[in-house]
């Protein structure tokens, strides 16, 4: 009987030890996937970061667009590995999300008017105006709410609102007014300054791979360090200015 108990922990503990060296490599074979707002010029960089980050952990990821609200209800629900990026005020409403406490991007909301001309004092200086915003853009229709606005499907159809006097004014991140204006060729509309809001913005894993934070959250730091995040932003944003070019 002494002899069987010490058999079976013997083989507990080579089963225990063989799980944990399994371990790496099983983690290097999953690829993590985490959902973005469809068509968000933010998210596609915040990828890019994301793709460096984990490739020095050795793992695989993946984005999946999806409408705003849908996107961040499936990585809460654990039905996708997490949100490429999200602002930090969304986590008392999203308990299950954990976030890696270096910011990954920075993004201004931003004013693009074309007729209008005035000094951009914060949200109270577009009060009175008709704005125009994109679905998906949670933060900002909550702050429009008490303002006569429109929220169109997309963001071509929210400047093309715009360039028809439909609205005074529309309220979008920076780098999606940027990729708008290069991709219809609207001329005439122009990004006011400075932004309304300047918010750093982070990388959210599901609850599940808590244990991957503070990892992810040091590769950021080493890839600010070597100059590597900056690259990744610059050569990005690099990207928009020639397709403005041309």
């Amino acid at each position: 009987m002494a002899f069987a108990n010490r058999f079976v922990c013997f083989l507990f503990y080579v089963g225990i030890t063989f799980c944990t060296f399994l371990s790496p490599p099983v983690l290097a074979q999953t690829v993590l996937q985490f959902t973005a707002r469809t068509d968000s010029v933010g998210a596609k960089l915040g990828m890019e970061l994301l793709e460096e980050a984990y490739g020095r952990l050795g793992v695989s990821i993946e984005m999946i667009e999806m409408p705003g609200l849908r996107a961040i209800t499936t990585a809460n629900n654990g039905e996708s590995d997490g949100e490429v990026i999200r602002l930090e005020r969304v986590l008392p409403t999203y308990p299950n999300l954990r976030m890696v406490p270096e910011t990954l991007i920075y993004i201004d909301s931003v004013v693009a008017t074309k007729k209008l001309n005035f000094t951009i004092r914060g949200w109270e200086s577009i009060r009175y105006y008709i704005a125009g915003t994109v679905c998906g853009y949670h933060s900002i229709q909550k702050r429009l709410k008490d303002q006569k606005h429109y929220v169109a499907d997309s963001i071509h159809s929210s400047l093309k609102m715009l360039d028809q006097d439909r609205v005074d004014l529309v309220v979008m991140n920076n780098l999606d007014l940027i990729r708008g204006l290069n991709e219809t060729g609207l001329k005439g509309i122009k990004m006011m300054q400075p932004p309304l809001t300047h918010s750093p913005l982070h990388h959210m894993l599901h609850k599940k791979h808590e244990a991957l934070v503070p990892r992810v959250n040091e590769v950021l730091k080493e890839m600010k360090a070597d100059g590597t995040h900056q690259r990744i932003i610059d050569a990005f944003i690099a990207k928009w200015q020639t397709a403005d070019d041309d």
